[in-house]
């Protein structure tokens, strides 16, 4: 499961999305793909929050990664995470 991002993603965090959601989701496809494993899982996000364009597009970019590769995987769409700190 590829879990790696950026923590509080926010419009105001479209370079840091670029520079560690889309390295980490890149290099973690490349390590599933030498790794010859079985079911990749990739947290994407929801698609209706116009505001949040920039973090869509490298989520987005991730997941054409994924499929690019070919191999087995499961792509989560959720709507909000909580953690650590929220009720």
């Amino acid at each position: 499961m590829q879990l790696v991002g950026v923590a509080h993603p926010s419009p105001a965090k479209a370079a840091e999305f670029r520079s560690i959601d889309l390295v980490a989701g890149r290099e973690a496809v490349a390590a599933a793909v030498s790794a010859e494993i079985e079911n990749f899982v990739y947290m994407s996000v929801a698609h209706p929050a116009p505001m949040m364009k920039a973090y869509i597009a490298v989520r987005e970019e991730c997941e054409a990664l994924i499929r690019e590769s070919g191999m087995n995987a499961t792509i989560l769409r959720p709507w909000y995470i909580l953690g650590p700190g929220h009720q």
